[in-house]
Protein backbone atom coordinates (compact mmCIF):
# COMPACT_ATOMS: atom_id res chain seq x y z
CA UNK A 1 0.00 0.00 0.00
CA UNK A 2 2.98 2.29 0.38
CA UNK A 3 3.80 1.85 -3.30
CA UNK A 4 0.54 3.45 -4.22
CA UNK A 5 2.03 6.68 -3.11
CA UNK A 6 4.73 6.34 -5.67
CA UNK A 7 2.06 5.98 -8.31
CA UNK A 8 0.37 9.11 -7.17
CA UNK A 9 3.57 11.07 -7.12
CA UNK A 10 4.23 9.99 -10.66
CA UNK A 11 0.82 11.16 -11.65
CA UNK A 12 1.96 14.49 -10.33
CA UNK A 13 4.67 14.43 -12.95
CA UNK A 14 2.01 14.29 -15.57
CA UNK A 15 -0.13 16.91 -14.00
CA UNK A 16 2.74 19.29 -13.50
CA UNK A 17 1.24 21.19 -16.30
CA UNK A 18 -1.18 23.03 -14.07
CA UNK A 19 -2.57 26.37 -14.97
CA UNK A 20 -5.74 28.28 -15.36
CA UNK A 21 -8.70 27.56 -17.59
CA UNK A 22 -8.35 27.44 -21.38
CA UNK A 23 -7.05 30.33 -23.47
CA UNK A 24 -7.43 33.86 -22.26
CA UNK A 25 -7.83 37.01 -24.35
CA UNK A 26 -6.11 40.16 -23.18
CA UNK A 27 -6.77 43.60 -24.59
CA UNK A 28 -3.84 45.99 -24.68
CA UNK A 29 -3.98 49.66 -25.54
CA UNK A 30 -7.08 51.77 -25.98
CA UNK A 31 -8.89 52.43 -29.23
CA UNK A 32 -7.36 55.41 -31.01
CA UNK A 33 -8.95 57.95 -33.35
CA UNK A 34 -6.93 59.68 -36.03
CA UNK A 35 -8.31 62.51 -38.13
CA UNK A 36 -7.06 62.83 -41.67
CA UNK A 37 -8.61 65.81 -43.38
CA UNK A 38 -12.29 65.78 -42.39
CA UNK A 39 -12.66 61.95 -41.96
CA UNK A 40 -11.84 60.52 -38.51
CA UNK A 41 -10.52 56.92 -38.50
CA UNK A 42 -10.78 54.72 -35.40
CA UNK A 43 -8.32 51.87 -34.81
CA UNK A 44 -9.44 49.11 -32.40
CA UNK A 45 -7.41 48.01 -29.39
CA UNK A 46 -5.02 45.09 -29.95
CA UNK A 47 -6.12 41.67 -28.66
CA UNK A 48 -3.70 38.90 -27.74
CA UNK A 49 -4.80 35.30 -27.08
CA UNK A 50 -2.82 33.26 -24.56
CA UNK A 51 -2.76 29.50 -25.24
CA UNK A 52 -2.91 27.98 -21.74
CA UNK A 53 -2.69 24.41 -23.11
CA UNK A 54 0.65 25.28 -24.74
CA UNK A 55 1.91 26.42 -21.34
CA UNK A 56 0.81 23.15 -19.73
CA UNK A 57 2.47 21.14 -22.52
CA UNK A 58 5.73 23.11 -22.12
CA UNK A 59 5.71 22.37 -18.37
CA UNK A 60 5.09 18.67 -19.04
CA UNK A 61 7.88 18.53 -21.64
CA UNK A 62 10.26 19.86 -18.98
CA UNK A 63 9.34 16.79 -16.88
CA UNK A 64 9.69 14.25 -19.69
CA UNK A 65 12.14 11.47 -18.82
CA UNK A 66 12.84 8.75 -16.25
CA UNK A 67 12.61 8.92 -12.46
CA UNK A 68 13.85 6.43 -9.88
CA UNK A 69 13.49 6.52 -6.14
CA UNK A 70 12.12 4.97 -3.00
CA UNK A 71 8.96 5.03 -0.91
CA UNK A 72 8.97 4.65 2.87
CA UNK A 73 5.97 3.69 4.96
CA UNK A 74 6.59 5.40 8.31
CA UNK A 75 3.75 3.55 10.06
CA UNK A 76 4.83 0.00 9.21
CA UNK A 77 8.57 0.56 8.59
CA UNK A 78 8.54 -0.81 5.08
CA UNK A 79 10.07 0.64 1.92
CA UNK A 80 10.65 -0.17 -1.71
CA UNK A 81 11.84 1.02 -5.10
CA UNK A 82 9.77 2.90 -7.66
CA UNK A 83 10.35 3.97 -11.27
CA UNK A 84 8.40 6.20 -13.63
CA UNK A 85 8.73 7.11 -17.30
CA UNK A 86 7.04 10.32 -18.53
CA UNK A 87 6.33 10.77 -22.26
CA UNK A 88 4.68 13.82 -23.87
CA UNK A 89 3.05 13.50 -27.31
CA UNK A 90 1.24 16.69 -28.30
CA UNK A 91 -1.21 17.38 -25.45
CA UNK A 92 -1.23 13.75 -24.27
CA UNK A 93 1.03 12.85 -21.34
CA UNK A 94 1.65 9.20 -20.48
CA UNK A 95 3.23 8.13 -17.21
CA UNK A 96 4.22 4.48 -16.83
CA UNK A 97 4.85 3.42 -13.22
CA UNK A 98 6.72 0.32 -12.17
CA UNK A 99 6.32 -0.58 -8.50
CA UNK A 100 7.74 -3.53 -6.66
CA UNK A 101 6.99 -5.14 -3.35
CA UNK A 102 3.80 -5.51 -1.41
CA UNK A 103 1.66 -2.68 -2.85
CA UNK A 104 -1.59 -2.29 -0.87
CA UNK A 105 -1.05 -5.75 0.51
CA UNK A 106 -1.50 -7.50 -2.84
CA UNK A 107 2.07 -7.83 -4.10
CA UNK A 108 3.80 -6.13 -7.02
CA UNK A 109 1.34 -4.76 -9.56
CA UNK A 110 1.84 -4.84 -13.31
CA UNK A 111 3.16 -1.53 -14.69
CA UNK A 112 0.46 1.12 -14.36
CA UNK A 113 -0.12 3.43 -17.34
CA UNK A 114 -1.74 6.80 -16.59
CA UNK A 115 -2.74 9.23 -19.35
CA UNK A 116 -3.75 12.90 -19.14
CA UNK A 117 -4.95 15.25 -21.86
CA UNK A 118 -3.45 18.69 -21.27
CA UNK A 119 -5.84 20.42 -23.64
CA UNK A 120 -8.00 20.94 -20.54
CA UNK A 121 -6.83 22.48 -17.24
CA UNK A 122 -6.44 20.42 -14.05
CA UNK A 123 -7.77 18.79 -11.95
CA UNK A 124 -7.45 15.56 -13.93
CA UNK A 125 -9.40 12.38 -13.26
CA UNK A 126 -7.87 9.00 -13.95
CA UNK A 127 -8.79 5.41 -13.27
CA UNK A 128 -6.65 2.31 -12.76
CA UNK A 129 -6.99 -1.14 -11.27
CA UNK A 130 -4.63 -0.15 -8.48
CA UNK A 131 -6.12 3.22 -7.42
CA UNK A 132 -9.64 3.05 -8.72
CA UNK A 133 -10.87 6.53 -9.63
CA UNK A 134 -8.46 9.28 -8.58
CA UNK A 135 -8.14 13.04 -8.93
CA UNK A 136 -4.88 14.94 -9.31
CA UNK A 137 -4.28 18.67 -9.21
CA UNK A 138 -1.06 20.61 -9.53
CA UNK A 139 -0.33 24.30 -9.76
CA UNK A 140 2.33 26.25 -11.69
CA UNK A 141 4.72 25.98 -8.73
CA UNK A 142 4.54 22.17 -8.84
CA UNK A 143 2.43 21.74 -5.68
CA UNK A 144 0.67 18.39 -6.01
CA UNK A 145 -2.59 17.15 -4.47
CA UNK A 146 -3.77 13.62 -5.27
CA UNK A 147 -6.77 11.74 -3.92
CA UNK A 148 -7.98 8.21 -4.55
CA UNK A 149 -11.25 7.98 -2.65
CA UNK A 150 -11.74 4.22 -2.52
CA UNK A 151 -8.89 1.73 -2.93
CA UNK A 152 -10.52 -1.68 -3.48
CA UNK A 153 -7.58 -3.72 -2.15
CA UNK A 154 -7.65 -1.60 1.03
CA UNK A 155 -11.32 -2.20 1.70
CA UNK A 156 -12.33 1.23 0.40
CA UNK A 157 -9.78 3.32 2.31
CA UNK A 158 -8.64 6.60 0.74
CA UNK A 159 -5.17 7.66 -0.33
CA UNK A 160 -4.20 11.33 0.05
CA UNK A 161 -0.91 12.62 -1.35
CA UNK A 162 0.63 16.11 -1.07
CA UNK A 163 4.02 17.37 -2.16
CA UNK A 164 5.98 18.87 -5.01
CA UNK A 165 6.85 17.82 -8.54
CA UNK A 166 9.70 19.54 -10.40
CA UNK A 167 12.12 18.75 -13.21
CA UNK A 168 14.51 17.52 -10.50
CA UNK A 169 12.09 14.97 -9.09
CA UNK A 170 9.13 14.16 -6.88
CA UNK A 171 8.94 14.69 -3.12
CA UNK A 172 5.64 13.80 -1.42
CA UNK A 173 4.03 12.70 1.83
CA UNK A 174 1.01 10.43 1.87
CA UNK A 175 -1.74 9.24 4.18
CA UNK A 176 -4.03 6.25 3.94
CA UNK A 177 -7.29 7.11 5.66
CA UNK A 178 -10.06 4.79 6.85
CA UNK A 179 -13.75 5.43 6.18
CA UNK A 180 -14.25 7.05 9.61
CA UNK A 181 -11.48 9.59 8.87
CA UNK A 182 -8.82 8.01 11.08
CA UNK A 183 -5.35 7.51 9.66
CA UNK A 184 -4.31 3.94 8.89
CA UNK A 185 -0.79 4.65 7.60
CA UNK A 186 1.49 7.44 6.40
CA UNK A 187 4.78 7.78 4.62
CA UNK A 188 7.04 9.61 2.19
CA UNK A 189 8.26 9.13 -1.33
CA UNK A 190 11.24 10.75 -3.02
CA UNK A 191 11.95 10.03 -6.67
CA UNK A 192 14.81 12.01 -8.25
CA UNK A 193 15.10 12.29 -12.01
CA UNK A 194 17.59 9.72 -13.31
Amino acid sequence: MRRIIVLIACMGLIAACGGSDGGETTTTGAPTTTTVGESPTTTAATETTVDEAAGRVAMAEALEGEYEGEWNNLTFGSSGAAEAVVVVDGTLVTVTLMLGGNVFGVGSPDPVVLEFDLSEPPPYTTESDLFGEATIDIDEAGTLDFEAESITSLGGMSLLVEGTVTADGVDVVYRIVQGDGTEFANGTMTMPRS
